[in-house]
């Protein structure tokens, strides 16, 4: 997905060209002499250019100027758009419900989006991003000029970062502003709308998962009905019809279940087109994943493109991509790419995630800390014996962690999760007080929900920011990604389910599973276990030791004063040497390193021909 990126004068002036030439370099890597800004009075607006028809538009309606993404699901008042649908692109559907209804048409609005809405004679400004922020929009303000874009790079001004952003991201945090990694940059939260009157700029959230309440009284079959409907609905509206769209598939539940979800629409004739393909990332060292996509192929008889064995940093001929912001997959760049080029050879322009329900279907223990509040005694005794009979782990243990653990002060709750939530060894401790990285582990601040609410806000919590996890990808800026249980209605819905809809022993996803019956494979739909790629990882810091021996010789985090390059050099040499060591907190700063050695042109390319993935399955282990 390309950028746009607007700019407003808000003390009325008109915008000049010397003005558009002063902002333009933060993003002119993305504009080009080809992206001409489009001016009107005080307002400017420009779209990057773009491979394919999935990027930002501009759109008019009278004085009303409109620019940005949008994928809607549906609205709920049709009425409000005059002339009929079908004449309309989503982002035109969106002005003319603002032309009519002014910003109290956004919380109506349900899909993906992030535009800018402005009004000529007026100087009203909306700029809203969706409730669960699968589409990014910023803004900083300098004096009275406002820029507005979809990625933050666009704004930022040199090699200028925020070290909050660094303090969250280096221990896994989940900071409910959801800050980018770009000084003097905001970040527009999910489901949130900034809005400007003539007089003042103010931020409005318009959707929270806090108002759903967990305790659904529906009977079983009632909640795996309403959920089987919702996500057909949700995954046929990201079908839309179009013949173009493919699908992650890594024989995972939910990847598997958004395949065998749209292969049955297609068959049934609810939609006009299925799935034109699928692309599974294989990986020998994982725990047998490859089994669960085959059995998923047999059935749906689908294309499938693989992409196998690839490693962390492997040097594929071409530099690492200039993502926004560094994720802890960011080292597997070469993979990623791989299976871009794989899906747009084979056609494929959108691209549907299974991404999404581990935020809001795993559920959590902490309802037993609510059922002690309520004095619900028998109930947590019997659940917690039942749960470690099945699961054949200690009564106490559980009975500890999870009921009463959740209610102690935050301080004791740090304390005893020991080595989950300390901070990593390489992280330089006056830096960690400086930040309160401690306070900054996602499970720290999960817990941190009203006495006898626990769970409820756990769950909302955990799906509230979704957008903090949504950061853009390479495979975001090459197709229209769609995350069917990102559907607000199917949401909405999962936070009113009582617990053990969720949180069920050996049975996680409970109501996800019982809605597949019939639909996914068997083998998928039991399987307890979940893949991954710890041990590729692993066997990455061997294969490329060279590569980051270099990476943490003189590393930047260490130059800003986060890290201790002897101890990170430490944690890498006990993971060499085969000894345990901490690999997802280690992955988490290697990748943020690599990403910003990538951005300041520290990168090194080897010289040597792309390696082939045919190539690639038959190395050495």
């Amino acid at each position: 997905m390309k950028p746009f990126t607007c700019l407003i004068r808000l003390d009325g002036q008109p915008v000049v060209s010397g003005t558009l030439r002063r902002y333009a370099p933060g993003a002119s890597h993305q504009l080009g002499t080809d992206s001409p800004w489009l001016i009107a009075g005080c307002f400017a607006a420009n779209i990057g250019a773009q491979v394919g028809e999935s990027g930002p538009i501009i759109v008019r309606e009278g004085q009303w100027i409109c620019v940005g993404h949008a994928r809607l699901d549906k609205f709920t008042t049709e009425s409000d758009c005059a002339q009929p649908e079908n004449l309309r692109t989503d982002l035109a559907l969106v002005l003319a419900l603002i032309a009519n209804r002014g910003g109290r048409a956004i919380p109506d609005i349900l899909g993906d989006f992030a535009f800018v809405a402005w009004h000529e004679l007026t100087h009203q400004l909306f700029a809203a991003r969706d409730a669960l922020g699968v589409r990014t929009l910023f803004y900083a303000q300098e004096g009275s000029i406002l820029t507005i874009s979809s990625h933050a790079s666009s704004l930022a001004r040199a090699q200028q970062y925020d070290p909050e952003f660094f303090a969250d991201y280096l221990v896994l945090g989940n900071d409910p502003a959801e800050p980018n990694p770009f000084h003097a940059v905001n970040t527009v939260p999910s489901g949130t709308v900034l809005t400007y009157n003539g007089r003042s700029l103010s931020q409005m959230s318009y959707w929270s998962p806090l108002i759903f309440a967990e305790g659904s009284r529906a009977d079983e079959s009632t909640c795996v009905e309403k959920f089987r409907e919702l996500f057909r609905g949700a995954v046929a509206a990201r079908l839309g019809g179009r013949a173009d769209v493919w699908a992650q598939l890594s024989g995972g539940l939910d990847s598997s279940a958004v395949v065998c979800i749209a292969h049955a629409l297609a068959e049934e004739g609810v939609v006009p087109a299925g799935l034109g393909g699928t692309i599974t990332m294989a990986d020998s060292m994982g725990e047998g994943e490859q089994e669960f996509a085959d059995a998923v192929l047999q059935m749906c008889g689908l294309r499938n493109e693989r992409v196998v064995d690839y490693w962390a940093w492997q040097d594929d001929g071409l530099p690492p991509p200039r993502t926004e912001a560094p994720t802890n997959n960011y080292p597997m760049f070469a993979r990623d790419r791989r299976c871009c080029e794989m899906v747009w050879n084979g056609g494929g322009r959108v691209l549907l995630s299974g991404q999404g329900s581990d935020q809001y279907l795993y559920g959590t223990l902490c309802y037993l800390a609510d059922w002690v509040v309520q004095r619900r005694w028998r109930d947590v005794f019997w659940d917690a014996l039942y749960r470690a009979v099945l699961e054949r782990s200690s009564f106490w243990l559980i009975m500890f962690r999870n009921a009463v653990v959740p209610l102690l002060p935050a301080s004791m709750r740090r304390l005893t999760f020991g080595r989950a939530l300390r901070t990593p060894d390489w992280i330089v401790p006056a830096i960690a007080r400086k930040y309160e990285m401690a306070s900054r582990h996602g499970a720290a601040r999960i817990l941190g929900g009203p006495p006898g609410r626990k769970y409820p806000f756990s769950m909302a919590y955990e799906i509230g920011h979704f957008g903090r996890y949504s950061n853009l990808t390479l495979f975001d800026e090459v197709f229209d990604v769609r995350h069917p249980f990102l559907y607000r209605p199917l949401i909405e819905m999962c936070l009113g389910l009582a617990p053990h809809h969720c949180s069920r022993p050996l049975r996680p996803k409970a109501i996800l599973r019982e809605a597949m019956e019939g639909i996914l494979p068997e083998v998928v739909r039991t399987r307890t276990g979940k893949g991954g790629i710890d041990s590729r990882i692993a066997w990455s810091l061997v294969r490329e030791r060279r590569r980051v021996a270099r990476l943490i010789r003189d590393p930047l985090l260490a130059q800003w004063g986060f890290v201790e390059p002897r101890r990170l050099a430490a944690e890498v040499d006990a993971i060499l040497a085969g000894r345990e060591a901490s690999v997802v907190p280690l992955m988490a700063t290697l990748s943020a390193e690599t990403w910003l050695q990538v951005r300041s042109g520290q990168w090194t390319v080897e010289e040597r021909a792309p390696p082939r993935a045919s190539e690639l399955a038959y190395l050495p282990h």
